[in-house]
């Protein structure tokens, strides 16, 4: 769902507001019914009140030099407005803003940041009283007997409390001070515009057409006295999948967020090396469209973990650590479905803050450091899970019978240690005197940085409680790896030297639920013939395919069972049971680890 925020001219739609601040509008009859009060002690509106007093000229003007004065203020709907006093009022300064084409600026900033929706009277005890503005900001209405207070500022209340024919009028001796949300600093700040005018790109301004008033028709045009314009940003959303989720509505008064903007000197140094993962393969057809995506993805995983919600810290579990209010739906290529988050160490986000700015919904560091680990926001573990089908899933039916299968409790063998995805894993059978083989095509992988790549296979004895686990077979199996080089050509990567049958391939330890590593003979022709299960070569690959769909994704896994005749059944387990395939990521820094512990 993508958040909306609505911006009104010449008159606002009416807002209605419940206790705890829940906000809607609409311009039906039943909406505006609400709206209108049923015992006025006067015949004037709020705007020939506010005219004919000499004390409230200036507040009064601005309402006219807005163009808003006869739509809002002399409206049908009940309003309540806190007019500041002329003392009280930066008049030539306002006015220059509105010279200046400033107009709607100084309409939400200032007159809007006095008005409310419905009937607001100073009486009773009011003790806790938020009240939502016509700005869409929200301050306090509070006090008792004869004095009370709009936004700590006290009203007059000899000339407050004048009800209206539209509302009602209250007199205080200051003005309001505009305080910007999170998302309103961001395009003020010159330092953070790279990132601003990303977020802002976003932006989708739309006329809402029921929510407006219309005018009359002239020309044979529909003319409209309010015109309603609803914005939204997929930011704003916290729902969807890596590329659709955002980190929520910072624009949104009723929450509290922080939110790490990084400078422009971050941003240019950061967009290089981001780009780097996204490097797409261009042909004569698509190179303008890959151009367009790494553009678009490289930039959203700079922004995606910049902003925290208040809310969401008490689900943090790691002492020191914050949890970003960006997560996403990751999906494994089956119906499952896992939400992820990530929580970060505070006191190295701060390291790099040069100030810190308290907004109207929470703060804004500026930060000239990006403290972030390419490992956490972009360079992912690629899981696909065995009992994946449809185009994720290629084999060929007549030497090959795939089926999913479930562990569970009940038929788990007791002995038999390792955990198996989702209880479930793909069962690949050869059918007559062939070799079994399926192949997966591998989705996401990106193309800077390096990945392990790993199958977990599942024991034959695994749903079997009665069975002997120490006399179980190991799978023998033979794993091939496509992807492209540097001129866009398929290059094939084996367990085994260059696919050479004259070796004893793969094959597991059958008495758990076991990781078996690809390495790279395609680069490492050592060990021929003789292959051994040893530690994981590291892959890198020349193009990113992040976000295509099976038919463009050229990279492929293919697993085949290296036991087709009978003989072998002898020695080793005919089925090949595949719980998951592994693409693990490796940074600069764990190569850099492993030397040293080497070393």
């Amino acid at each position: 769902m993508i958040m909306k925020r609505t911006f009104k001219h010449k008159i606002l739609a009416g807002i209605a507001m419940t206790a705890a601040l829940f906000l809607s509008s609409a311009c039906n009859d039943e909406w505006d019914n609400h709206y209108k009060d049923k015992g006025i002690n006067s015949n004037q509106t709020l705007l020939e009140t506010i005219k004919a007093d000499a004390d409230l000229s200036e507040f009064y003007q601005l309402v006219e030099a807005c163009g808003v004065s006869d739509s809002l203020l002399n409206a049908s709907r009940v309003y309540t407005v806190w007019a500041p006093v002329n003392d009280a009022i930066d008049f030539d300064s306002l006015m220059g803003e509105i010279e200046k084409g400033r107009r709607d600026e100084v309409l939400v900033r200032f007159v809007e940041a006095h008005m409310t929706n419905y009937m607001h009277a100073a009486n009773g005890v009011k003790e806790v009283n938020p009240i939502l503005l016509l700005n869409k900001k929200v301050v306090s209405f509070v006090g008792s007997g004869d004095e009370y207070t709009f936004n700590n500022i006290p009203l007059l209340m000899e000339y407050s409390n004048q009800r209206v024919r539209n509302g009602i009028l209250h007199k205080i001796g200051g003005s309001v001070e505009y305080k910007m949300n999170v998302w309103e600093y961001l395009a003020t700040d010159e330092r953070i515009d790279s990132l601003s005018n990303f977020l802002y790109s976003f932006n989708l301004r739309t006329f809402n057409e029921g929510a407006s008033i219309q005018g009359p028709t002239v020309n044979g045009a529909v003319t409209y006295l309010d015109s309603v314009f609803n914005t939204s940003n997929i930011w704003f959303s916290t729902n969807g999948s890596r590329e659709t989720a955002g980190f929520g509505d910072i624009s949104n008064e009723d929450s509290l967020y922080t939110m790490f903007a990084i400078t422009n000197d971050v941003w240019n140094k950061m967009v290089p090396v981001v780009n780097e993962y996204f490097n797409f393969y261009r042909d004569t057809t698509n190179a303008y469209l890959y151009d367009s995506i790494q553009h678009t993805t490289a930039r959203k995983r700079l922004c995606n973990y910049l902003v925290f919600s208040d809310k969401e810290q008490k689900f943090v579990e790691t002492p020191g650590h914050i949890m970003a209010n960006y997560r996403y739906y990751a999906t494994n290529f089956t119906t499952k479905k896992n939400e992820v988050r990530l929580t970060f160490p505070e006191a190295k986000l701060m390291e790099g803050v040069i100030e810190s700015r308290e907004m109207s919904n929470g703060t804004v560091h500026v930060t000239d450091q990006f403290s972030y680990n390419p490992l956490d926001l972009w360079l992912d573990t690629i899981k696909i899970e065995g009992e994946t089908y449809g185009d994720w899933l290629k084999y060929n039916s007549l030497n090959t019978a795939v089926s999913s299968s479930h562990v569970s409790n009940a038929n788990r063998h007791d002995s038999i240690s390792g955990e198996i995805s989702g209880d479930l894993y793909m069962n690949v059978a050869p059918l007559g005197d062939n070799f079994a083989s399926l192949t997966y095509v591998v989705p996401n992988t990106l193309s800077s940085g390096k990945y392990k790549i790993a199958v977990v296979v599942v024991p034959p004895a695994i749903t079997d409680k009665k069975a002997d686990v120490a006399a179980s077979k190991p799978t023998k199996m033979r794993i091939q790896m496509e992807t492209r080089n540097a001129e866009g050509r398929v290059l094939k990567f084996y367990d085994t030297d260059n696919g050479s049958k004259k070796n004893n391939g793969l094959q597991n330890d059958p008495t758990r639920v076991d990781t078996v590593y690809l390495y790279n003979t395609a680069l490492d022709k050592t060990n021929k013939g003789n292959v051994e299960l040893r530690e994981a070569d590291e892959f890198a690959f020349n193009f990113c395919e992040y976000g295509l769909d099976a038919k463009y994704t050229k990279k492929t896994i293919t697993h085949t069972n290296d036991c087709k005749r009978v003989r072998d059944y002898d020695s080793w387990e005919a089925n090949l049971r595949i719980d998951c395939i592994l693409l693990i990521p490796v940074t600069d820094e764990e190569e850099t680890e492993n030397t040293e512990n080497e070393d």
